[in-house]
């Protein structure tokens, strides 16, 4: 249930690099859906979050979650984590050193990153299918 959020988590924890994050590409689930060898694949469906609690679940998994601070404190302003629309990103990408983390197969956001110079690299998903992109510019 949580292997996405906790994946994203994980590599905004990689480095101390401030991050931004694009809001319909990592605040929506992805539905896995059962192969048919898996025999017991409608047991336990996916229970689908709130994009609240998703985002929370990432600031949480990342490590950036300040404790003195108040939970809405933490949603509103996480530690070097800036959630934001794919046309923020488009019109001017951050200075500096940052990443960003979008979802694969956004051809708009990885035009932009290439022509930035930015270091692309595919993050899968536990099936090892195409998840998210990371471009990192240093």
């Amino acid at each position: 249930m949580a292997y996405e959020s906790r994946l994203i988590g994980v590599d905004v924890a990689r480095d101390n690099l401030p991050v931004w994050l694009v809001i319909p590409d990592v605040l929506t689930q992805t539905e896995l859906h059962s192969k048919p060898a898996e025999e017991y694949a409608n047991a336990n469906p996916a229970v689908l979050l709130p994009a609240a609690l998703w985002k929370l679940a990432i600031i949480n998994f990342s490590g950036r979650y300040d404790i003195h601070q108040t939970l809405s404190e933490n949603l509103a302003h996480p530690k070097d984590m800036y959630f934001v629309e794919p046309s923020v990103l488009t019109a001017g990408l951050p200075q500096g050193p940052a990443k960003i983390i979008f979802k694969s197969g956004n051809p708009e956001l990885t035009r932009t990153a290439d022509r930035l110079a930015g270091s692309v690299r595919p993050v899968p998903d536990i099936l090892g299918e195409p998840l998210l992109t990371v471009a990192e510019f240093r």
